[in-house]
């Protein structure tokens, strides 16, 4: 056993170890480590975490978008976060937040080619920086360096039993590192007040630079690393983000003619119409003389990205008075989407610079998709949207009419009534076209008119009978409106049905006001399209229902199929509701829907039944 000097020498080499492993970083900031340091003018960083995301991360497993990543330790600066990658990362993105509340208004983008292994954020900044700005105050011995010498002075009271030897040695060896860092503080200090004017005439030109002096849009520069962040909480959260590529037609005429000051008038002017055009939230730079680019986030369709390109064409084209003189140009757009067109930005804007110059050599002034198959798509729903919309307008639709009858039995109920009109010599269906579009005016105007010409044409059916109606929705205003149209052609309010999309009774608040209401004045009300729908059984128990409509396609569904319908049937006994099919072929389509328990029908297997009338409707018991 060693002696009692030996045993206190090797207890106080063993305590110096340890105190130096206390008091040394857990981990510096190298190559496989980037280290992101924030600073807050009040000192508060209680709270702060960071949320970082991109592919290569190693990060604890504690970290989750519930839970950022928590500060790995305090400096001079302020606060700082490791983040460690793997070799092979090129990039990440990361924002700092409390709560609700941002250090910055975007996302942060680290370029690691760039920014290095150690950067500098400051709050209520988007700036990266990549060496230490100043942050406004004299530097004083550091949040760290006290820490330390705290921390030294406990485990000197911890460590008093020792002996005043140890304690002795121990003092003089913390008063050496806090010496250190002072002088390293200072040094710092002095460095980053040489630095601190160029930090900011940097930033003034980082300003000047990122917005175009003659029309105050971003450029270019701004454009790319307004869309990589786009395509970033695209890609975080499954969405979609589009880019409009715009280039004016006839301008260089106008900088020919008229001189280059028109023409900057008239570059300022567009830019102005073009940032009307778009939402708040859509983003519009200036790439080019007379190019520009618009970024497109949240919508709910490549036909509403459609329409804006064709708003901005609109826009370019009308008249721009400049003094005595008016112009008039054109614009060519091209559109592309992320992900289907292009993975990052480079591709994307080469994309939709493709489509535009395809709508160049195409006779310009148009707006067009990367995709063909896309853009012919569209091109005839958008033509068949404003085919409605004209024949509406005109009154040029027409009331079909479909018996609708018992199973078994065959006697006719009533008819199932909806709207077509002739476009390019083929028969339309409007409430399909309704139903493929955005248009909450279209679809109100045709709800309207089926609502009427369905009251009208029950009204004069002599052997009587119900008249069901599919809408597209239910307004605040619909019971008010069903009771005038009633009165107005003398209908009892029974021999109504109105069937409604099943996403009403998926969504237990949406409409179901409006839908009680209709039902105490003794309208029926029934839902389609709820093979479709994740509806729960409490929804169907406790709705206003008096008939469900499937489609007799769902036969064929082996998630929704024949068991699906007979649940359906059977629920519909015990609370009060039928079930109907729609679109009966054939005569084992409908031996199929008898099986099941089904109430009503109608397709061509229905035809031949309904040639003997009933002399009045049977009545749907309500609930």
């Amino acid at each position: 056993m060693p002696s009692f000097p030996h045993r206190r020498f090797l207890a106080t080499v063993l305590l110096c170890l340890a105190w130096l492993l206390a008091f040394t970083p857990a981990h510096a900031a190298d190559g496989s480590t980037i280290r992101i340091h924030f600073h807050r003018e009040n000192n508060d960083y209680a709270g702060w975490g960071l949320h970082v995301w991109g592919a290569g991360l190693v990060l604890p497993h504690s970290v989750s978008w519930d839970r950022p990543l928590e500060p790995a330790g305090v400096d001079a600066f302020g606060i700082y976060f490791d983040v460690g990658v793997e070799p092979h990362v090129k990039d990440f993105n990361f924002i700092l937040h409390r709560g609700d509340y941002k250090s910055t208004l975007r996302d942060m983008a680290v370029d690691l080619t760039r920014h290095g292994s150690e950067i500098w954020m400051l709050d209520d900044s988007d700036t990266i920086f990549t060496t230490p700005p100043e942050i406004g105050h004299a530097f004083t011995l550091g949040v760290q360096a006290e820490q330390r010498r705290h921390q030294v002075w406990w485990w000197v009271g911890g460590a008093g039993a020792v002996g005043l030897v140890v304690l002795a040695f121990v003092w003089r060896v913390a008063r050496r590192r806090v010496a250190g860092a002072r002088e390293e503080l200072a040094a710092n200090m002095k460095l980053l007040l040489q630095t601190q004017e160029e930090l900011r005439a940097q930033g003034e030109r980082m300003k000047a630079g990122s917005a175009d002096e003659l029309t105050g849009l971003p450029t270019r520069g701004a454009l790319h690393q307004g869309l990589a962040q786009a395509i970033a909480r695209a890609s975080r959260d499954g969405g979609q983000v589009a880019v409009v590529f715009v280039d004016l037609d006839g301008f260089k005429q106008v900088n020919d003619t008229a001189g280059h000051d028109a023409g900057d008038e008239v570059l300022r002017t567009v830019a102005r119409r073009l940032r009307a055009a778009l939402r708040g939230s859509d983003v519009v730079a200036r790439v080019g003389g007379d190019e520009f680019v618009a970024v497109i986030e949240s919508f709910d369709s490549a036909a509403q990205v459609f329409k804006v390109g064709r708003k901005l064409v609109r826009a370019a084209a009308e008249p721009i008075p400049v003094g005595e003189q008016s112009h008039q140009i054109g614009a060519s757009v091209g559109i592309a989407l992320f992900p289907g067109d292009g993975a990052d930005a480079a591709s994307l804007l080469k994309a939709a610079d493709d489509a535009m110059y395809d709508i160049k050599r195409g006779g310009k002034n148009g707006c067009r998709f990367v995709d063909a198959a896309r853009q012919t798509q569209l091109e005839r729903q958008l033509a068949l949207e404003e085919g409605l919309r004209a024949s509406l307008d005109q009154d040029r639709l027409s009331l079909t009419a479909q018996p609708l009858v018992e199973l078994p039995g065959g006697r006719r109920w009533g008819d199932q009534a909806s709207a077509v009109w002739v476009h390019d010599g083929l028969p339309q269906n409007a409430q399909a076209v309704v139903g493929a579009c955005d248009d909450p005016a279209l679809a109100t105007a045709l709800d309207r008119w089926l609502l009427s010409s369905a009251c009208r044409h029950a009204a004069r059916q002599v052997e009587g009978g119900c008249v069901a109606v599919e809408l597209s929705g239910a307004t605040s205003e619909m019971a008010a409106q069903v009771r005038e149209t009633l009165a107005e052609h003398g209908l009892p309010p029974q021999r109504l049905l109105l069937w409604f999309p099943a996403r009403l009774l998926a969504d237990g608040q949406v409409g179901a006001e409006t839908l009680l209401r209709l039902r105490s004045h003794g309208v029926r009300v029934g839902y389609t399209g709820v093979s479709e729908a994740d509806v729960s059984l409490q929804r169907f128990v406790a709705a206003p229902i008096d008939m469900l409509r499937i489609e007799a396609s769902v036969r064929r569904n082996e998630a929704l199929g024949t068991g699906y319908v007979r649940a359906l049937a059977a629920l519909g006994a015990q609370c009060g509701f039928s079930v109907a099919v729609t679109g009966l072929a054939s005569d084992d389509d409908r031996r199929w829907a008898e099986g099941c328990g089904c109430s009503f029908g109608t397709g061509p297997a229905c035809v031949p039944a309904a040639v003997a009338p009933r002399p009045q409707p049977a009545a749907v018991s309500p609930r």
